[in-house]
């Protein structure tokens, strides 16, 4: 008995050790200062433009063979804001409108257990997307301007609040501050890879763990807004004027060029597919790109 007892603690102490490490992401660091295009670069070709009932869309989130756009309508939500989310097909096709009454300037989506959660100024919605019906506004406390959400792989949601510069952690519908940093300033999207959480911010992405320690992850020259990780850890970046990144291996590659009148922002990838949609904010549109071999190949 007093072996089996030596054993759970000797296993409870190495559990609460490896928990606070700091691990690595096997996604190289990287440093990045000036862009540089690979001359293998082949970009992304432009599948489809979407037009239809978007109003100042500003965030995409996919879901099986669905896509929801949130229209933010006014970017800060005043009170008498009225945006809205709508559900289209993979392409864009719209296809209805949400029945979430209530939602002011509503950005980033993600989707957990059948549930989709929408980051609308101060509180989180959490949407039933099989009973079409809205089942909670979870208030966020002290959040000003929430931008994104994302979830780890533990179940837990992390709101970025962009005029804060916090990052709020949601578990069991219940908000509360996760870290705290000047570092933080203008946060807007967020990816999870592999352990970590990545935030796009004025000229960074910053890496957060799990226990909310920050570090600078890459710097970049432009302020990120939108970012996805792919399968590979590469991250795909938006810095909301119309251009779209891709940063990886030291390199910060142009992927889709910023037109007049047309923003880049809260993107959403399918990896397998190669399939970027990219919500155009002013241009009242969503555009669907299927990417190629968009990375150096380091042989």
């Amino acid at each position: 008995m007093k072996y089996v007892f030596n054993v759970l603690i000797a296993f409870v102490v190495i559990w609460i050790v490896w928990s606070v490490i700091d691990h690595e992401p096997k996604t190289a660091s990287v440093e990045v200062s000036t862009m540089a295009e690979a001359k293998d670069f082949d970009g992304a070709r432009i599948a489809k433009t979407c037009k239809e009932r978007f109003q100042k869309p500003v965030s995409v989130e996919f879901c099986n063979d669905e896509m929801f756009v949130s229209n933010a309508m006014s970017y800060t939500g005043n009170a008498d804001s009225a945006g809205f989310v709508c559900r289209t097909t993979l392409y864009g096709e719209f296809v209805d409108t949400l029945r979430i009454a209530g939602l002011r300037s509503p950005k980033g989506m993600t989707v957990k257990d059948g549930y989709l959660y929408i980051a609308d100024v101060n509180s989180i919605a959490k949407y039933d997307i099989d009973g079409d019906s809205l089942v909670t506004m979870i208030p966020v406390e002290g959040a000003q301007n929430l931008a994104d959400i994302e979830k780890d792989h533990a179940g837990r949601l992390f709101a970025s609040d962009a005029q804060g510069a916090k990052i709020f952690c949601i578990k069991n519908d219940t908000a509360r501050l996760f870290v705290a940093d000047t570092l933080l300033r203008n946060v807007s999207g967020l990816s999870y890879y592999k352990g970590y959480i990545f935030a796009g911010v004025k000229n960074h992405i910053m890496r957060i763990d799990s226990v909310g320690k920050t570090r600078i992850f890459a710097n970049v020259v432009y302020p990120v807004y939108g970012i996805c990780a792919d399968d590979e850890g590469n991250f795909i970046t938006t810095d909301f004027s119309g251009n779209v990144y891709v940063v990886s291996s030291g390199k910060q590659q142009l992927l889709v060029k910023k037109r007049q009148g047309i923003n880049a922002a809260g993107i959403g990838y399918i990896p397998e597919q190669k399939l970027l949609a990219v919500p155009t904010y002013a241009n009242n549109s969503i555009e669907i790109y299927e990417i190629g071999r968009y990375l150096q190949q380091n042989k």
